[in-house]
């Protein structure tokens, strides 16, 4: 072989396994939730630069939640941080605003590795989010083939399905005593992997807007492991402070979801501010 063909040959090699890469990168959130292991993300809520999805994934996060039912973003923004997202090996998950097929379909054409589901409160609601996330036959999702689902790799659709329906993560929040009440028939839905407690709503449901250390709190989120560990889900819960963080892990939540882009920024900043400015003594 002349050194021309085993260039080639080094290039294909190469090729191959940055395809293997970015296939292991794909489905290693739900590796991870399923093989019960510990996982950290944040909430995008105002940052559309590329870059951060890089700065997340270097700081040690497993994924990252682009936030379009309170954020401002729309879905080529959505798209921009998915490609940057599954480059860097951080799962982009998108939190959709409502449990319609158009607002599920379209963060996944566009590149999310999984799904945040807002105000689950019975078992039809998490039936018609399975319904519309997952491909055939699991689903009805309808097939677009578009290259990011397969990080522009060539892939044949009787291939990509079942390869994208065992990827693919669905939260179920919980934000209400409706969906307290129903935590069994809620996850009993088979396409169903976590369920996240969004506090604020929560409290607010319970009556006790604002008070993260409340007893209701407490026995909601026990509540929740509960369930979890009853139908083999992973518990989960968005926090603002390590304090209330620390409380679910020491719970037996496994997933964690701290803070935000603008609410990480903002700690490094008031962080940072004071110690330059000692500088001048």
């Amino acid at each position: 072989m002349g050194r021309m063909g085993r260039e080639a040959e080094v290039h294909l090699s190469r090729q191959s396994e940055v395809q293997t890469q970015r296939i292991m990168n794909r489905g290693q959130l739900r590796d991870k939730i399923e093989s019960r292991q510990h996982v950290i993300g944040t909430m995008m809520t105002e940052c559309y630069s590329a870059g951060v999805p890089r700065v997340l994934a270097d700081a040690g996060f497993d994924f990252m939640i682009i936030d379009q039912e309170h954020g401002q973003y729309d879905i080529e923004a959505v798209h921009r941080l998915c490609v940057a997202s599954r480059r860097f090996g951080l799962a982009p998950i998108v939190r959709v605003p409502d449990t319609q097929y158009h607002l599920i379909s379209r963060p996944l054409d566009a590149g999310a590795l999984g799904l945040m589901i807002p105000r689950v409160e019975s078992r039809e609601q998490a039936e018609e989010a399975v319904s519309c996330a997952y491909f055939p036959p699991v689903g009805r999702r309808g097939s677009a083939m578009r290259p990011i689902l397969t990080d522009y790799e060539p892939t044949g659709v009787a291939d990509y399905l079942p390869m994208a329906n065992s990827e693919i993560v669905i939260i179920a929040q919980i934000e209400s005593t409706a969906a307290l009440d129903n935590l069994d028939e809620i996850l009993s839905v088979d396409g169903i992997h976590v369920a996240l407690i969004g506090p604020n709503d929560l409290c607010i449901s319970h009556g006790i807007p604002g008070q993260f250390s409340s007893q209701e709190l407490m026995d909601s989120i026990d509540a929740v492991v509960a369930a979890c560990e009853r139908h083999g889900r992973c518990a989960a819960l968005h926090g603002a402070t390590l304090e209330l963080l620390g409380e679910c892990a020491n719970r037996g939540m496994r997933m964690l979801t701290y803070s935000s882009d603008s609410g990480l920024l903002g700690m490094g900043a008031r962080d940072a501010v004071p110690n330059v400015r000692q500088l001048w003594g």
